[in-house]
């Protein structure tokens, strides 16, 4: 590639973080010293002790539990932490829980206290991240940390990969890798005759595949030299490739707007790749996912979600929403308890396929004022989505109706197009202003770490 067609890529670090962390501490400063000193407390009974605590924040509790081993007794922070793990995930829901959302990430440590179990410091983490995005109000410009700008057309979207990387897929026909490491390099572009890319995703060997508008998938291996990294391309679907997914078994499958859904295997010759065709919807097919049971999901412009069983290639189930007026159904995700959050319209719906027919839609979100291009589940257990709207949304289904957006994310200037969870806690997201931004959320997932990096990359 020419130096001359390398497209600079911008960085943008914003530290309101730190501003925000500052006035965080001194409004927990003022709450703590409008509480009684120990010595008062202490005379007081463990009923109205009790009381006090709930009333008090997990900083405030600890601060006056070290005053004492009674305090320490009373302001049990296990106990709390227990009671509040039981109300976001549900005491029979909590092993499932925890094995999908904690395998093979470091959940940080709850400050001052030794809790090992890891589904209580995940629930921690979610409080503290709700009670920080309910401090900003409206303001959560702030949250935004990391701008990329290099595309030159809209980001389609994005996925994370190992080594503290992303690589994207755009509309101006390349697909970018970005080095979170050396944010002032260049990110490495391939670009070898494509049509625009919609989506991408890692594979379990290490590679990446794609979906694109000239109709192909694409298998790229980042090791190859520049000019051979593209080492498969699928032919098959007749129409627009919109969305990929793989089992794990290692197949492919991939939906399109010829309303068919194709499994592949990359390990049969190129002309038996193709192993399956899935029919039945009645329009452009949006998103699909594989679900832990082992089926597939897949959402559809026809209004409907399908549940397919790749053993035996059928659709043996069918969600349609009668009680609202909607116009696509873009996005289907799983949550950790097996549910799923589809978007239909400007909503979210969250299905629960254990209940009888007629009751399976058990919670609906509403906030944004678009459509809901992507929803995405949080390893806490809350949910993400982004819209046509140019916001980003986290939700906690756990919250009251009305009362579920925790936080409304601005700072994009044109549709979000996708958005996802790093493994650092983070959020990731794409536009069609052709920018990538990545979004701290107050958790404490691994912020102290990438804050010192930025600010010696920033220095230098």
């Amino acid at each position: 590639m020419n130096s001359g067609n390398v497209i600079n890529s911008t960085i943008t670090t914003r530290w309101g973080m730190d501003r925000s962390a500052n006035q965080s501490e001194e409004k927990t400063v003022q709450r703590i010293s409008a509480v009684p000193q120990a010595s008062p407390l202490l005379a007081l009974p463990n009923e109205i002790l009790l009381k006090i605590s709930s009333y008090l924040s997990f900083v405030e509790c600890t601060q006056l539990a070290l005053a004492s081993r009674r305090l320490c007794a009373v302001f049990n922070t296990e106990e709390r932490l227990k009671i509040l793990s039981d109300h976001y995930y549900g005491p029979q829901s909590a092993g499932k829980i925890s094995g999908k959302n904690i395998t093979n990430r470091e959940i940080p440590a709850v400050p001052g206290h030794e809790i090992s179990n890891p589904l209580l410091r995940l629930a921690y983490h979610r409080y503290v991240s709700n009670k920080y995005l309910a401090s900003l109000g409206t303001d959560t410009s702030q949250t935004c940390v990391v701008t990329l700008d290099g595309h030159t057309d809209g980001v389609a979207s994005i996925v994370p990969l190992p080594g503290e990387r992303l690589v994207s897929s755009s509309w101006d026909k390349t697909i970018k890798v970005w080095n979170l490491n050396r944010l002032d390099g260049q990110p490495l572009t391939l670009n070898e005759n494509m049509g625009d890319e919609w989506m991408i995703i890692p594979l379990l060997d290490g590679r990446l595949a794609s979906c694109s508008s000239d109709k192909t998938v694409k298998v790229w291996d980042l090791s190859k030299p520049d000019g051979q990294r593209c080492v498969v391309r699928l032919y098959g679907h007749v129409g627009l490739v919109m969305c990929i997914a793989q089992l794990p078994d290692g197949r492919l499958v991939t939906g399109s707007t010829d309303w068919t859904l194709m499994v592949w295997d990359l390990g049969k010759p190129d002309t038996q790749r193709c192993v399956a065709m899935l029919r039945g919807h009645a329009g452009s097919v949006r998103s699909v996912t594989v679900l832990s049971c082992g089926h597939l999901a897949s959402c559809s412009l026809d209004l409907t979600v399908k549940i397919w069983n790749l053993d035996r290639l059928q659709c043996v189930a069918t969600l349609k929403a009668v009680d609202i007026k909607f116009t696509c159904v873009n996005s289907i995700t799983e949550l950790a308890d097996g549910r799923l959050a589809v978007s239909y319209g400007m909503i979210i719906k969250v299905w629960d396929l254990s209940m009888p027919d007629g009751r399976q839609c058990v919670a609906t979100l509403s906030g944004h004022t678009k459509h809901v291009l992507s929803v995405t589940a949080l390893a806490d257990g809350r949910l993400v989505s982004c819209s046509y709207d140019k916001t980003i949304k986290v939700w906690d289904p756990s919250k009251p109706d009305k009362e579920q957006c925790v936080a409304s994310l601005i700072g994009h200037c044109l549709r979000v197009e996708w958005v996802l969870e790093l493994d650092n806690g983070w959020l990731v997201s794409c536009s069609n202003d052709h920018k990538i931004k990545l979004w701290n959320l107050g958790s404490n997932f691994g912020w102290v770490a990438h804050r010192a990096k930025f600010r010696h990359d920033n220095d230098r």
